[in-house]
This record gives structure tokens, sequence and C-alpha cells, in this order.
């Protein structure tokens, strides 16, 4: 290179120097202008309805997960817009009929603007990029609507994929710093001093024969009176009510409950039992209160007609909005909570339980730096109850849901995200559920809550999304993953990851049910291979995040929990699946923890095979997650982290509930024994689980047995019944079971 020459480069780079300079210190100079202005931020869009569900598509030799938009269809995006300047990217493309594209821009006043049309090429992907006259803070909905050439519906479909909203400038999530919650300010109920009555019984209590939940009757013409000395800003008044008949045929009609203030009728609750074989009902009501804000108030509930129907307050109180500040995580003393229930998730299938072809380094690894507990016992046999306990830390007797038809989560009940919001923790659940979402109110407390048929690793890139913005306070992020349920679908890339076929225990097993040639080999490929694989899945979409923490120094500060929502029954019992039986492999789930202050005795890695229960975790988020909780009010500190019990008892329900199970069965566990019922058979029987560690041999029918060890069988099968009764009777005391909201009933 001539001297010239070599004198120009030294130039160039020297003018790219300096350049790079001035754009660091313009950077560093807006910081401290704007502490809290960021460049660029990214949010991957999910259409509001799932009419296009994302599939992987090849064009022109590049897979992408892509949506396939029909031509007259249209795909809905509704979304807050996180910064400024906003830019909407996407990949589209096509295979056949030559469609084209609109982008249209829906307006939170209901003006609607097309941004763009345009065709879409063949066999290909091209990226556009279109600019949204859209402001932070701004609420829209963007369509992508697919049409034929000519603009009108036809022939082939629009295949869309990677739609990713981009802006930069100060985000809205960054300027609004506080929680949005509410919380009982007071009990009217506790206040008044006329006494609480037993009620007339539910399905439950009469089961073991003890009148209903503690309530405040109400008589025809006589008002139940409460004064508030001063209303605060926002409040509203919630109460329940309890209906039933007090004697067996007794007519119930209908009666009307008026919430008054004064004169002024604030709201008419129609209470009639739902049909005419219900003994009892309970309705729940909320009244907006904000008129009245800074002044006294004098309420009366008065009762009127249907003079047969036994009709009672259950909880009355007064609720306010609380806008509680975000904490800002600071390196070292922060603290954040990563909690990932997985549907359908067997224990033993773990690597660190020892499944010699588990592809899950991620689980195994939180294992070594925490502990895990072999035998969490759930409370039922499917997802609705158990993750309705786990975030409440009560029963499902308690809370009702998946116990009860049409039951939304009661007021009354605080959640794990709540207790974590009021805390201050910014907070966020994604699912892939409707479980977990807002159809049963256990969305309450989590400032985002989005639910999506989506594999984990995209749930996971969800939460990354998220996490960008949310990581400069202390979060509570949620996920909730069900991979594992059948049908099972996973990826080629999660099955190569597996050490191996299935297990040739695991076909020996399956052999001994069905001697068809290859049919155990068949049956094993989808109980083995393929069920593990899709665990794989959910620990590599782990390993996205937890990645990412520990890249950012955030690891260390976080607690991480991995636990089963239910296990699955693979014909150990002759059954499939779950929701139908009590038996240990639905129940029994796994729990792995590691973060702050999980550690065992001389701080090392633990296993704890004690039995414990679900609201025990509860209790231990609780604890560990620095929760302000009176969640796992049904939960105890469980070992190694709490005293070892003398003989602890567990117990399980699982009613009948439409399209979703027939059985009607109870199950009482203590460490040796696994006592079952069958409410519709009325068969009762008992196992030995250290001698018969399967449950295939019966004691009770046991016609071997000499009197002395029958008569030991059966006193240990009736005190397991009794501590069960119990068990019943004090969870229905705390009952919040039957809060169908006033008027939502169908006809």
């Amino acid at each position: 290179m001539t001297p010239a020459g070599r004198g120009a480069l030294w130039a160039a780079l020297r003018l790219v120097l300096v350049l790079a300079a001035l754009a660091a210190f313009a950077a560093w100079w807006r910081q401290q202008l704007e502490p809290d202005f960021r460049l660029e931020r990214r949010l991957r869009l999910l259409p509001g309805r799932a009419e296009a569900p994302e599939a992987p598509v090849d064009l022109g030799g590049r897979l992408l997960s892509a949506h396939a938009i029909p031509c007259g269809r249209t795909l809905e995006f509704d979304v807050q817009v996180p910064g400024d300047d906003p830019l909407l990217r996407f990949f589209d493309g096509h295979i056949t009929a030559h469609p084209e594209l609109a982008v249209r821009l829906l307006a939170a006043d209901g003006s609607a603007r097309e941004l763009e049309a345009h065709p879409t090429t063949e066999n290909a992907w091209t990226q556009r990029r279109i600019p949204l006259p859209a402001s932070a803070g701004e609420r829209i909905t963007i369509q992508l609507a697919a049409r034929d050439g000519a603009g009108r519906p036809g022939l082939g479909a629009v295949l869309v994929a990677d739609v990713v909203l981009e802006s930069g400038g100060r985000g809205v999530d960054e300027t609004v710093i506080a929680v949005a919650s509410r919380a009982a300010e007071r009990d009217l109920l506790s206040d008044h001093l006329t006494e609480l009555v037993l009620a007339p019984g539910t399905r439950e209590s009469r089961r073991i024969g003890v009148e209903g939940p503690q309530a405040l009757p109400l008589e025809d013409g006589q008002p139940f009176l409460a004064h508030v000395d001063l209303v605060p800003p926002g409040a509203r008044l919630d109460f329940v009510l309890h209906l039933g008949q007090p004697w067996l045929d007794a007519p119930p009609g209908a009666a009307r409950v008026e919430v008054l203030a004064g004169e002024q009728v604030l709201a008419t609750v129609d209470a009639r039992l739902p049909d005419p074989a219900a003994r009892s009902h309970g309705l729940s009501a909320s009244v907006d209160l904000a008129s009245f804000a800074g002044q006294p108030l004098d309420l009366a509930l008065l009762r009127a007609g249907a003079p047969a129907l036994w009709v009672g307050v259950r909880e009355l109180s007064l609720s306010v909005p609380y806008a509680v500040p975000r904490r800002r995580f600071v390196a070292g003393q922060g603290r954040n909570v990563l909690l990932v229930v997985v549907d359908s998730l067997r224990g033993e299938r773990l690597g660190c339980a020892g499944w010699e072809t588990a592809a899950t380094p991620v689980i195994d690894g939180l294992a070594a730096r925490g502990g895990r507990w072999t035998r969490v016992l759930a409370p039922s046999s499917w997802s609705l109850p158990n993750v309705a306990s786990l975030l409440t830390g009560v029963s499902p007797l308690t809370h009702g849901l998946g116990v009860l038809p049409r039951v939304r989560l009661s007021a009354a009940l605080p959640t794990l995200a709540q207790s974590a919001a009021l805390g201050g923790y910014t907070t966020a659940c994604f699912s892939a559920t409707p479980v977990s979402g807002p159809q049963h109110g256990l969305d309450r407390g989590f400032e985002l809550a989005e639910v999506a048929r989506l594999p984990a690793d995209a749930l996971a890139g969800r939460a990354l999304d998220w996490l960008e913005d949310a990581s400069q306070f202390e979060w509570f992020l949620m996920l909730h993953v069900r991979d594992p349920s059948f049908p099972h679908e996973p990826s080629i890339q999660d099955v190569r990851a597996l050490k191996g076929g299935p297990p040739a225990a695991l076909v020996e097993r399956l052999r001994a049910l069905d001697s068809r040639p290859g049919a155990a080999e068949a049956l094993a490929l989808e109980l083995g291979t393929r069920y593990d694989a899709e665990l794989a899945g959910v620990d590599r979409a782990l390993g996205r995040i937890t990645d990412w923490l520990a890249a950012r120094d955030l690891l260390h500060s976080t607690l991480v929990v991995v636990v089963g929502s239910s296990g699955e029954e693979f014909f150990e019992h002759g059954g499939r699946l779950h929701g139908q039986t009590l038996w240990d492999e639905v129940v029994t789930v796994p729990l792995v923890m590691c973060g702050p202050g999980i550690r065992g005795p001389a701080g090392r890695a633990f296993v704890e095979d004690e039995p414990i229960s679900l609201m025990d975790v509860t209790r231990l988020l609780g604890e560990y997650g620095h929760l302000l909780a009176r969640t796992g009010m049904h939960g105890r500190l469980p070992p190694p982290f709490g005293p070892r019990l003398p003989e602890p008892v567990f117990h399980a329900v699982l009613r009948p509930l439409p399209t979703v199970t027939t059985a009607d069965l109870d199950a009482s566990r203590t460490r040796r024994w696994l006592r079952l019922f069958d409410h519709v058979t009325g068969r009762e029987s008992l196992y030995d689980q250290p001698a018969d560690p399967g449950s295939l041999h019966d004691l009770l029918s046991d016609a071997t047995l000499d009197p002395e060890r029958r008569a030991a069988v059966r006193l240990e099968a009736d005190a397991l019944a009794a501590s069960h009764a119990e068990w019943v009777r004090s969870s229905l005391l705390l009952s919040a079971a039957q809060a169908e909201p006033a008027g939502e009933r169908p006809p």
C-alpha cells in the first residue's frame, strides 16, 4: 500500500473513532437528561384470536413459524404501544395464487386507516417495515388482511412470520411505575355484633354430616345495617350471599336482595337456586361506591320474597385500589421470582431423577444448585384446581375452582401475583392454557396476562420480550406450559436431543399389557420418546430464560421454581392421561427450586423424599420469594426448611364436572397408607404403599387376611376417613367456593 493510501486509511479510521465517540457521548448525555430513556424496544405480537395458529413454513429454503391468512380473512393484533416512533416489522410470502396483504390501523377512537397494501412474493420471505402513526401508551389494533390481486377475497393465503413492534425512546411501561391492585380495606361483617350461624349445608358438607359455611342470615323485611365513617376514593362494596333450602322439599322461589344507601337503591341481586336439585348456592356481587368518596355512608342489605329460601351474607367488605410503586432492582439486594408450571409432568422423567434417556440439563442444573422434592402431592388430578391451589394456598374445597361449575375465584382469596404486586413487584403471566387466564380469575394480580396455545419456546420468547423492560424492577413471572400434555407433538430438534430410544424397562412393562408384535414398541414411542422430547422442549425453553438472566448477572438473585400441575397415568392402573383418577402417578408431581436461600444442610443441594402438599409450595414461594402473603394458609413450611411432622395426612378430591370428568373420588395419604373412596360406586380401598409401591393390592377386599390383621386395616381406613372429613370441614369454614357472579348465571 502506498503512503498516500495508508494515510487515507488512517484518516478514515480516525473519523470512525471520532464519530463513535460522539455517538457514545450523545447517548450518555441523553441518559443524563432522561434516565429512563431506552434506545430500542422489540415486542413480538400474538394474534388476538387463534384463527391462524403458527406452524413451521419453508419458503425458499428458509424455515419460519408463520400464520397462514386465507384470502378474505384478517389477522388482528391488539397492543399497547410500548415506546416512541413505533415500527411494525414482519416477513410475508405465499405459495400459490399470488395474494396481496393490506396493513390497517384501528385507533382507540374507532377510526380505521389503511397504511399499506402490497403483493407478496411467491416461495420467498420478504421483510416489511411499516411506520405506525401512534404514540407511546396508545392502545391500537393492527390488522393484516389477505386478499387477491384485485383487492377481493379469493384463492390462496398469505403467510406472515415474526410479527414484531419496534419502538424507541421512553416507554410507557417506565413512566407509569405503579402496580394497580385492590385490597380489602375493611371487613364490615366482622364489625357487626350479630353472631354468625351455620348456613344450610353444601354438597360437600352434607357428605360428612355437617352444616354449611358461616353466614349472617337475612330476614324478610329486616335490613342488615353497616356504617362506613369515610368512604375511600375508588371504594367498592364486595359481598357474597349464601342461598339454601332450610328443609328438604322446601319451595325455594326467588328472593330479591337490595343494596341501599339511605333511600337510594345501589344494586339489586336476584337470589335463587340454579335448579330444583340444588340444596345450596352462592352468589357474589360488587357495587361501586366512588360517588360517595370522602363521605360517611350508611349501607343496608334488604331481603324480600321467597320466605322458604334461606338467604345469608357470607362476606361483606370494602375494597379499595392501591397504586404500589414498583421496586427498582438493585444489584446485590433485589429479588425476582420465576415460576414455571408444567402440565402433565411426571417426576421420574427428569435426568436428575435418574431417567436414562432424559434431556433436561437445565432443570437438572437448577436442582444441583438448589434442591428438589420428589413427592409433591397435588390436591386434585387436573390443572384448574391444582393451579388455583398453588396460586392461593388453599384447597379446592375452599376456592371451588374445578370442584363446582361456573365458579370464579373469590375476591376474598388473594393470589401469589396479588401478594407480589402489593409488595412492589412487577408481574406477568404467559400461559399456553386458559386455566390460568381471566376465565377463572386466576389472572388476578398480573399486570400482563397473556393466554395463547403456543409451545414453551414461543412462551419463553414472549417472556424475554417482557423481561427486556421489566428487569429494571423486581419482578414475578409465571410461565404455564402444557407441552408434555397429550397429544405429544415434539419438534425434531428435541427428539434428537434424547439419549437414545425408550428405556427397555418401559418397553417390557408395556409388553405385559399388550403382547401383539410391535404394539409395546409403538406405545413406548408415544409414552417414552415423544413425551420425553416434549419435556426436553420445555427444558430448552427454560434454558433460554436462565441463559438470559445469567448473561445479565440476574440468575443468582432470582428464585427459580419448576413444579408440575398434575402427573400423567401411563397405564399403571389401566388408564391413560389424567383427570379421572387419584392414583399416585397422577397426583404426584416434582418440584425443583434454586435461588437465594434454597440450600440444604451444610449449604449443599438436597433431594427431599418427604411427601409434601402443593399448598406447601405456595408457602415456600411466599417465604423465599419475599411475597407479602396471606397465601399459603393451608400450607406449612416443608422440610428441609421446616420440621418433619410425625405422621402427616394429605388429601385429594376429584368431582364430576361437565365435559371434564365423571369421577367422584376422595383420597387420603400418609407416608405409608393410601385410602381411596369412590362416591359413585361406594367402593373403599386401602393400600400399604411401602409393601405395595404400585398400589395394586387392596387390603380391604383381601379375604385372606386373618381377623386381627383385618381389624387393624379397618382401623387405619377409619382413621384416614375421619381425617378427610375434618379436612373437608375446615376447608368449608373458609369456603369461598360457591361465589358465582350475580347476573352471570345462564338461563
